[in-house]
């Protein structure tokens, strides 16, 4: 699953505030977020590097489940 997220998030707020955002909206309090599907990022890492370092096509995909995805 993903979702499009826009203005909402600044490049200089933590990836946490992506977190919070993320369960706000699907109101749940358990939630494992992943970049590109490949790593969950530390709360503390700042959404524009993130976005420099493994964004594409403009973008920045976030990726969520409700269970661990892999361990």
């Amino acid at each position: 699953m993903f979702l499009l997220l826009n203005s909402q998030i600044a490049g200089t707020d933590k990836f946490s505030k992506v977190i919070d955002f993320l369960r706000r909206q699907l109101h749940r309090e358990t939630l494992f977020v992943y970049v590109n599907s490949a790593f969950s990022p530390s709360p503390d890492e700042i959404v524009n590097d993130l976005y420099n370092n493994f964004g594409f096509d403009g973008k920045l995909v976030v990726n969520y489940a409700c269970s661990m995805a892999w361990g």
